[in-house]
């Protein structure tokens, strides 16, 4: 899709929406400050480029997001939430292939809830609002076919997130963190059909919280991943996690040493127009802008549906449960969150789309930091793009 020039693509996009937010500071609903709504405007433009030429691909692509509040001017965003992903690929023959990826963002705003999906409580947008944020993720992925039924695949991953200090006077005011989180895994799979497999992994994470403290921890597992009947792909797997977790020294306990249960099972089903997937989750995560590692515990689903003329119908829900692995007196990140949404898109030309959606998000955090609140937002957009063939 965009314009095509020999083995080169660029596509710009701009999408223009308007969001209507009931709680539009996050704040508890019986809180000392009261709940505030509003209505803003949100433009996004963006720019995306490819390249490929024989086994090598490469892409980049740009987004700018501006802000536009109707009462709380204050809050506006002119062109300071940033947005930046880059990636190469290239296959060394049939059997061995890398990958190296980035992605960096900055921003002032919490704006990205507005997006359609499932947003875990770790990422901005579910901060309380004020905290300027700055994260890059880069990452390094390769395969390798072993021979017709052993492949072997790499993942090693680098996170830096910051997150600057709450505004004054919003509940749960929170100080500058500046996290490291590093992490490398390994994956066997034996392929025992064309249609199953099985697989084995080990990895290590080492995550870095600033004067938080530190947190180191092994995991293997063991799993599944295959279509058990047609058209439902399924994938599966249970292990343990091995925790070395340093807390700050006046902590009750410094340093702990603990293991924990790891498991995943995801499902997805696809027939002619509809499409359904579903997963539970269980595993040691970091907990970024808090400053440690908790235990997450998740579970979420989606609907999607396509009518004959194109109109595109989705839902989608997800909780969460997060509780801190660290001692509770000094960093507790517990929460508790159910969100859900459904929207509807419809292509009304070859270089438009217009856009519905709703997302309800009822979030619990059991300590002192905040972050407790009830939202409601309703999303109505359009989206433009350069037409496909464009030469």
């Amino acid at each position: 899709l965009g314009l095509r020039i020999g083995e080169v693509e660029f596509r710009p996009t701009l999408r223009v929406e308007g969001v209507f937010d009931d709680n539009i500071f996050r704040r508890p609903q019986h809180g000392l400050l009261p709940v505030e709504d509003d209505y803003f405007t949100r433009i996004v433009p963006a720019a995306a480029f490819s390249y490929s030429r024989g086994r090598t691909d490469f892409f980049a692509r740009y987004q700018n997001e501006l802000l536009f509040y109707n009462k709380y001017s204050d809050m506006d965003a002119r062109g300071g939430n940033h947005g930046c992903n880059v990636g190469i690929g290239h296959a060394f023959g049939e059997r061995s292939s890398v990958s190296l990826q980035d992605n960096f963002r900055i921003g002032t705003d919490i704006s990205s809830i507005a997006e359609t999906g499932a947003i875990g409580p770790g990422q901005p947008g579910i901060l309380p609002r004020g905290r300027k944020y700055r994260t890059n993720d880069l990452r390094l992925s390769g395969t390798h076919a072993l021979t017709r039924r052993w492949s072997l695949f790499g993942d090693m991953d680098y996170q830096y997130h910051w997150y600057g200090t709450s505004l004054e006077g919003e509940p749960g005011n929170r100080l500058q963190t500046e996290d490291h989180l590093a992490s490398l895994y390994f994956t066997g799979v034996y392929a025992l059909t064309s249609l199953h497999s099985l697989t084995a992994s080990l990895g290590f994470s080492h995550n870095e919280y600033d004067q938080r403290g530190r947190a180191r921890y092994l995991t293997a597992t063991v799993g599944y991943r295959g279509l058990p009947l047609q058209d439902l792909h399924v994938e599966g797997s249970v292990g343990l996690q091995y925790l070395n977790e340093d807390s700050p020294p006046e902590a009750s306990r410094p340093h702990q040493e603990s293991v924990w249960p790891n498991f995943s099972l995801s499902a997805a089903y696809a027939y002619y127009r509809f499409s359904l997937h579903a997963a539970v989750s269980l595993a040691l995560s970091d907990s970024s802008g808090y400053g440690g590692t908790g235990i997450r515990r998740q579970v979420n689903f989606g609907v999607d549906y396509r009518t004959r003329h194109d109109l595109a119908l989705r839902a989608y829900g997800l909780y969460t449960k997060n509780d801190a692995t660290a001692d509770q007196t000094v960093s507790s990140q517990d929460q508790e969150t159910f969100q859900g949404g459904a929207g509807a898109s419809y292509p009304f030309a070859t270089w438009g789309t217009a856009r519905l959606d709703y997302t309800y998000i009822d979030q619990d955090t059991a300590n002192t930091l905040g972050g407790s609140y009830i939202d409601n937002r309703i999303v109505i957009g359009l989206a433009f793009a350069l037409p496909a063939g464009l030469r």
